[in-house]
């Protein structure tokens, strides 16, 4: 995972020094800024918060969870190049480090006993954003219009579990941790903003963001499985440590499945959309 972050981090430095060399050498301009996004269109994942049984009656509660890797914090930089004073074309790199989605749940059972359990969910994106832009002059402020696509080259996905069961006087505890990786995702974006000049060659922008995204898995990894602390990742089947997400496959339930294969289960979409704002600079060359 570090090398990861190292990774997009140098992606997206080797980035900036090119965008600066570009846009000075060819009259351009060179922008950066953060910015958060909030999810958009999302799904529904069912928890179970409370749950309590006697053993002849149960009772609780649950509630749906609205579901949006496309949410959290994210910054980037970008170069363009402007065809009139109104309209011009623009390419960006954005980095997401994905909110992390936390549930928790707890179940108890007063003939087995007490069972507590957290899962947690974060994605990481690394982003290319080609776009078109339009702009109007009003004085010290330009209000503009931008639209393009989003192209995902790196998707990252970590899901962990933590659950605590008791027992008498005994209790245990596990850990296990997975990896998502996805298949290259093209999207569409939006966005509004305008920019107040402070220099002649300086602009600060403000704008809002519309992403119209999903990512759909490829493969899921478990990389930890502990018990009371100790590793118990190598006493695991193939079967129970990976999955391949098909489009179509075959099964037979009458034939003994291949332990020492991933497990193989249909493809599924997930959100990806954001509504958000970012606030950055804009230097013309």
């Amino acid at each position: 995972m570090k090398m990861w972050h190292r990774l997009c981090v140098l992606i997206l430095s080797i980035f900036i020094v090119f965008g600066f060399k570009i846009a000075n050498a060819q009259n351009k301009y060179f922008a950066f800024g953060l910015g958060y996004n909030f999810r958009g269109n999302s799904y529904f994942r069912g928890e179970v918060l409370n749950y309590n049984s006697t053993g002849s009656t149960s009772y609780g509660n649950k509630k749906s969870l609205n579901i949006s890797f496309g949410q959290g914090f994210n910054f980037g930089a970008g170069f363009g190049y402007l065809f009139t004073k109104n309209m011009g074309a623009e390419l960006a790199v954005d980095y997401l480090e994905g909110s992390r989605i936390l549930t928790d749940k707890n179940i108890n059972t007063y003939v087995s006993g007490v069972d507590k359990s957290s899962f947690e969910i974060q994605t990481r994106s690394l982003r290319f954003i080609p776009s078109v832009k339009m702009m109007a002059e009003m004085g010290k402020l330009s209000p503009y219009t931008r639209f393009g696509f989003i192209i995902s080259l790196i998707n990252n996905v970590r899901e962990y579990s933590f659950k605590e069961s008791t027992l008498g006087t005994n209790t245990t505890t596990t850990v296990t941790e997975w990896n998502l990786t996805g298949m290259m995702s093209v999207g569409f974006c939006g966005s509004a903003g305008i920019a107040y000049k402070i220099k002649d060659h300086m602009q600060l922008f403000a704008e809002c963001n519309l992403l119209s995204q999903s990512f759909t898995p490829k493969k899921e990894v478990m990389n930890k499985y502990e018990i009371n602390g100790t590793d118990q990742l190598g006493s695991l089947n193939i079967i129970d440590k990976e999955t391949d997400f098909e489009k179509e496959y075959s099964f037979n339930n009458g034939i003994m499945p291949d332990f020492n294969a991933p497990r193989k289960v249909l493809a599924v979409s997930a959100p990806y959309s954001s509504i958000g704002f970012n606030i950055g600079m804009q230097i013309f060359f």
